[in-house]
């Protein structure tokens, strides 16, 4: 894969799709963890179906792996 190809969701094991306009989307830019019940490793958290960062399930807590420099504070 090239770096300026993106990411596709059949290319990844575990995919969460948040939508565009909820709450759960702009917790996570800010940094936040959610819960979650999922299987547990590694997901592409997508929005709207596009890849936006990486989060690991772990004890119920989907983990945000979004890089800290990206993070808004809204």
């Amino acid at each position: 894969m090239r770096s300026t190809d993106k990411w596709q969701t059949r290319e990844v094991r575990h995919t969460l799709d948040l939508p565009a306009d909820g709450k759960e989307i702009r917790d996570w830019l800010t940094g936040l963890t959610m819960p979650f019940s999922g299987g547990k490793g590694w997901y592409l958290i997508t929005t709207d179906g596009y890849g936006i960062g990486w989060g690991k399930q772990a004890g119920g807590q989907m983990k945000n792996h979004y890089p800290r420099g990206l993070r808004k504070k809204i």
